[in-house]
């Protein structure tokens, strides 16, 4: 005589994801065909008095593979489980799955812990650069030939992008650079020779670094240009980050 199969369900979902990504969770389950009354897969949420709660999102009483579609949100972690409720004997729950999100986060959410003269990187700030108005980034202004600005990520933070460039009020002839490093040391981006007119938009990794500097250079030939100043500059400048809310 065959044994019967121990009745199971379980929930696949994907571990980590970036918010905005559409997703599906998909409910399976063993030896279930003849037992179940009804499959039930539910989501972790808040009620409105802020306790943890789970919400059903999608119910069957088919024991078929359920598949549940959805996109990944503001929260941290998505958590899913699955309930089923049988003819006979006690409900079944699935262990949960966890889906963890990351989120991208403007670098001026995040104070600087040294920053070099010239440099306006807050929430309130406002530049212009390929004719395009940038606000809430990096810019750089002033006499100078170098600027920098350094940040604690704290190994939460995964990748980071911007649109590179110089600000329009950097000379023609002018040229500048950026570049990211990550422990101070580390080059997780160089770019190219940016002139005034022209942007390049970048996304890169830095490797959960915990620590995070900008530098702009200005690397206009001050022979031939000796009074002239180039001002670089990222528009849009973020960081893929979890954990940080």
């Amino acid at each position: 005589m065959t044994a019967k199969r121990k009745p199971s369900i379980r929930v696949a979902a994907p571990a980590a994801l970036v918010e905005g990504t559409r997703y599906a969770v998909v409910v399976r389950s063993t030896g279930l065909r003849q037992r179940l009354r009804t499959l039930q897969l539910q989501r972790r949420t808040e009620d409105i008095y802020g306790n943890d709660v789970w919400e059903t999102v999608r119910k069957t009483r088919s024991a078929r593979a359920m598949t549940f579609r959805t996109v990944a949100g503001e929260a941290d972690l998505d958590r899913y489980r699955a309930v089923a409720t049988l003819k006979r004997g006690r409900p079944l729950t699935s262990r949960a799955a966890v889906v963890r999100v990351s989120h991208w986060y403007p670098l001026v959410n995040f104070d600087s812990y040294y920053e070099t003269g010239g440099v306006n990187a807050n929430a309130y700030n406002q530049f212009a650069m390929n004719g395009t108005s940038y606000a809430s980034s990096w810019y750089t202004y002033g006499g100078y030939r170098s600027w920098e600005s350094r940040y604690t990520l704290g190994r939460r933070c995964t990748q980071m992008r911007g649109t590179f460039g110089v600000t329009d009020r950097s000379a023609d002839g002018t040229a500048g650079t950026v570049r990211v490093l990550a422990e101070g040391t580390v080059v997780a981006y160089q770019s190219p020779t940016l002139t005034p007119g022209a942007v390049t938009t970048r996304t890169f990794p830095i490797a959960n670094a915990y620590r995070v500097s900008i530098v702009g250079t200005d690397v206009t030939d001050t022979e031939a240009h000796p009074d002239l100043t180039s001002f670089p500059a990222v528009g849009d400048l973020q960081v893929l980050c979890h954990g940080i809310a």
